[in-house]
């Protein structure tokens, strides 16, 4: 039996074919669910909003990997996903994405898109606000995965969703199966921090990249954070908003381009 096989058993098909449709059906081990939307795509794998089918109303985001080369699953991917799924399992946070305890695929909190997915083809930069509000919560949930002995190192746009409410948005860390084996958490957020740059055009906010470079310590880095390199302090649902609309008429939004290699140094 290979390692899919034994991790995943019966599941296997969803696994091995993840590219769904709206009104697809996945028979997942905690009930029956119907895909909905795609909210993103990174270069490790989907997410989908799906609803409950014993439970109409309620929405969940649902993460699976991304196929190889020979259109199956590489036994590193699959083995990034179960650890993800079984260290996501014990964390709560509120800036670390919350999965379904009882089921071995990444069944999570719904999530309105990733990171990723708000790039357009806009050459106007993100409010300082936006920038200010992804920087904090990703360091204080890159914090938490410390405190745990957790040292992730896949910390990229795709890999951070934003969650929606009336009055506010919450960034959080999703898939978190590749780790260092020694801790440099100052090293990635900034490289989080340059993904940023790319993704919302920040660099013509000369100033907060000097300061993002410079910082030795998280203190300083959380002082870049929040700088206010920019004139325009839209609110934030009215960026997430534009972003949106920008995104969809780019022709393409949920296709990340900014995939970095991968910084990982053990799994």
């Amino acid at each position: 039996m290979d390692y899919i096989e034994q991790h995943f058993g019966s599941y296997i098909e969803i696994i091995k074919n993840p590219v769904y449709e709206n009104g697809d059906v996945l028979h997942l081990d905690v009930g029956d669910f119907v895909v909905q939307k795609l909210l993103g795509e990174g270069a490790e794998g989907y997410i989908y909003e799906v609803g409950s089918l014993s439970a109409p109303g309620e929405s969940f985001a649902l993460k699976l990997p991304q196929l190889g080369t020979r259109g199956t699953i590489t036994e590193e991917l699959a083995g990034q996903y179960v650890k993800s799924v079984k260290l996501l399992r014990t964390l709560k946070h509120e800036n670390i994405i919350s999965v379904n305890p009882r089921s071995r695929f990444m069944l999570m909190e719904k999530a309105d898109g990733t990171l990723s997915s708000l790039r357009g083809v806009t050459t106007e930069p993100a409010s300082s606000f936006f920038l200010q509000k992804a920087g904090l919560d990703v360091t204080a949930g890159m914090e938490k995965l410390y405190a745990e002995g957790i040292y992730h190192s896949e910390l990229f746009t795709h890999n951070v969703v934003y969650v929606e409410t009336e009055d506010s948005v919450t960034f959080k860390i999703i898939d978190i199966g590749f780790t260092h084996e020694e801790p440099r958490l100052l090293a990635d957020l900034k490289y989080f921090a340059e993904d940023l740059e790319k993704l919302f055009n920040v660099s013509k906010y000369d100033e907060f990249l000097k300061s993002v470079e410079k910082a030795t310590d998280l203190g300083e880095l959380k002082q870049a954070f929040t700088l206010n390199p920019g004139a325009t302090q839209k609110p934030l649902s009215a960026e997430l908003q534009l972003r949106r609309a920008e995104a969809a008429n780019s022709g393409g939004p949920l296709d990340d381009t900014l995939s970095t290699p991968s910084r990982s140094s053990g799994c």
